[in-house]
């Protein structure tokens, strides 16, 4: 069944109208014949006072052909706008039967153009009348559907409420209802219809038939139930999550929020319902919070890490990213408990602080090279010991810097340090900016991030240039001693001496020469190392 507002118009014939302020409201009763089509229907009448006129009209019809019933319709006095009563000419009854012939050719129209379902139904349940929309809703001709009834084609599970209402409504306790209920229909398929059903009665306020119209709302409630599995899987996902999840309202009014706002902050889910999200915030935090959440165009609060009040009175760093819902009515913010992530990170940027302050001064030259080894920071002592002027050397690739011939060996230390491995100190050669080379004792460790990814390296060199040449010249003069007790002729101790220079002292070269005893004081090469 269904639910419109119920009829208070002769279905079939012309509505009687009068002033609500000067008559009463029409009296519209209805009788069903009997006998079959043709048969003449009983009068309804009564005995009015003088002061009052009747008009009655009268349509017989067949049920059994599903058309309407019979129905009367008797109209009250209309007053003249002098006072006392005021009678109406006389209708001739031909003018009476064409009104009523073309309200229910207009009626039949309607019925039959209608987008959507709408019938006539006998009190048993029994369709009278039906149209196309809704035999195409129910998937059954006409013939079908007045051969059965609307209690075999409502869903098992909707029955009883439909005939509860129809009880009601049977009994006067309702004039119509409104029911969303599902319908079968022969391919075993189940739609949802919203249902509006009004009623006809009978003089003696007996139903003669109900009046419904039926929409087709199956997509509406597909839709409806996709909406709410979604919703309910995304609550699931929040009151499993460990994020805090709170609804807020325009006015910033926390509507819901996750069980994990216990575990995380410990306050208890229902205590911090109806209260203002910003109550929960440090002071310091409060206006970036208030601003992000106040502008549309934000998804991040407080620029991403702010601090939020726990149940003991201490503060979390949390991590906030706020969703909009539609139409303006709030938003679903999301914190992520940082804390130790923060912590971390500040006790490393003060670490880095003091780090930074003592190496900007101390006369070694400390370095520090991003993930593609090129210099990012160098100390201001390089310009000092070097001759680097920082923001000339910024960028640059660190080998660039290095010696020539020790460049391949730099090389596998950066390697060597990039796998993880501390570098040991070193000693290499390393370019001033005056073209001069330098002994560079050299050392480092690696910069890893709070994943333990290594995100750069710091290198510190120090000038060994005096401990190298001394350490040679020691080894150099320890290899001449050598020398000179092996050798057998003075061309070989000679050769000898200058290989060992080479071999020990670093030099690339080294020969013996005698000066001439001519005019021009010439050189003469008497040995070399090989």
């Amino acid at each position: 069944m269904g639910a419109s507002a119920p009829s208070t118009r002769a279905i079939g014939g012309a509505p009687a109208v009068t002033s609500r302020s000067e008559a009463p409201a029409p009296v519209i009763e209805r009788s069903c014949p009997s006998s079959t089509s043709g048969a003449t229907p009983s009068r309804m009448a009564r005995t009015l006072p003088a002061t009052e006129w009747q008009c009655t009209t009268e349509r017989g019809c067949d049920v059994t052909q599903r058309v309407l019933p019979w129905l009367v319709i008797r109209v009250g006095p209309e007053r003249a706008s002098r006072g006392g009563p005021a009678h109406r000419a006389a209708v001739p009854p031909d003018r009476h039967h064409m009104e009523f012939g073309h309200s229910d050719t207009l009626f039949r129209l309607a019925m039959e153009s209608s987008a959507i379902g709408m019938c006539l139904v006998a009190p048993d349940g029994t369709f009278l009348e039906v149209n196309p929309a809704l035999c195409s809703m129910l998937g059954r001709s006409a013939d079908e559907l007045v051969r059965c009834t609307w209690q075999e084609l409502t869903h098992p599970d909707d029955l009883d409420l439909d005939l509860a209402l129809v009880a009601a409504v049977a009994s006067g306790a309702l004039d119509h209802y409104q029911l969303l209920k599902r319908y079968l229909r022969p391919d075993g398929e189940v739609i949802w219809g919203d249902l509006s059903v009004g009623v006809v009665r009978n003089a003696d306020t007996s139903v003669a038939c109900f009046i419904s119209q039926i929409t087709d709302v199956t997509p509406l409630m597909a839709a409806r139930e996709a909406l709410a599995e979604s919703e309910l899987h995304y609550r699931l996902l929040a009151e499993h999550a460990s994020d805090v999840v709170v609804q807020i309202d325009a006015a910033r009014t926390i509507l819901w929020a996750s069980p994990s706002v216990a575990e995380v902050l410990g306050w208890d889910p229902d205590t911090v319902l109806g209260q203002r999200i910003e109550d929960f915030v440090h002071p310091d935090d409060v206006g970036r919070v208030i601003e992000d959440l106040d502008d549309p165009t934000r998804f991040s609060l407080g620029t991403d890490e702010i601090r939020v009040l726990r149940l003991d009175g201490s503060y979390a760093w949390v991590s906030g990213r706020q969703r909009r819902l539609d139409r303006g009515t709030g938003s679903v913010v999301a914190l992520r408990d940082v804390t130790e992530r923060v912590v971390a990170r500040r006790s490393r940027e003060q670490l880095n602080a003091r780090y930074r302050l003592l190496a900007e001064n101390t006369t070694d030259v400390v370095c520090e090279l991003d993930v593609h080894q090129t210099l990012r920071w160098v100390s201001p002592s390089a310009e000092v010991e070097l001759g680097w002027a920082p923001r000339a050397v910024l960028g640059r690739p660190v080998l660039d810097f290095v010696s020539p011939p020790d460049r391949e060996r730099a090389a596998a230390e950066l390697a060597e340090l990039w796998s993880g491995a501390r570098l040991p100190d070193a000693e290499l050669r390393v370019q001033r900016g005056d073209g001069e080379v330098r002994w560079m004792s050299i050392h480092g460790d690696v910069l890893r991030d709070e994943d333990g990814t290594v995100t750069g390296a710091v290198i510190g060199l120090r000038d060994c240039q005096a401990e190298v040449v001394l350490r040679r010249a020691v080894r150099t003069h320890a290899a001449g001693n050598a020398v000179l007790a092996r050798a057998t002729s003075e061309a070989e101790l000679l050769v000898e001496m200058c290989q060992a220079t080479v071999d020990e002292g670093g030099y690339l070269l080294a020969w013996y020469a005698r000066r001439g005893h001519d005019a021009d004081q010439s050189v003469e090469v008497v040995a070399r190392s090989r």
